[in-house]
């Protein structure tokens, strides 16, 4: 689903990471977190301004090794390409419209 070369939207305003709600970036790496929670981790462009990593999940942290701002998978979607009537914008509705059905 998450692979490199793909693009994704933004889900949510990250302003520490310069990214808006409906961003579209490409995945320029992927990984999988060191810590427990096993969350897979993408590479967007956003530079780190620190030298540790933490988890949002578990609260883990490590070094950093790189000034690459990994962030959770759950804070993108998918575009899908090949589906040229589908717009960031319809993406972001769908999902805000699963929000409000599940709570």
């Amino acid at each position: 689903m998450f692979e490199v070369g793909k693009e994704v939207v933004c889900l949510r305003n990250l302003p520490k990471c310069n990214l808006r709600r409906g961003d579209k970036r490409t995945i320029l790496s992927v990984r999988v977190s060191n810590c427990k929670c096993k969350i897979v981790l993408l590479d967007v462009g956003a530079c780190s301004v620190t030298d540790t990593e933490q988890c949002s999940t578990c609260g883990h942290k490590q070094p950093s090794m790189s000034s690459i701002w990994w962030l959770g998978h759950y804070l993108f979607a998918p575009i899908d390409n090949t589906l040229s009537d589908t717009t960031s914008e319809e993406i972001l509705t769908e999902i805000a419209e699963m929000e409000l059905v599940n709570g």
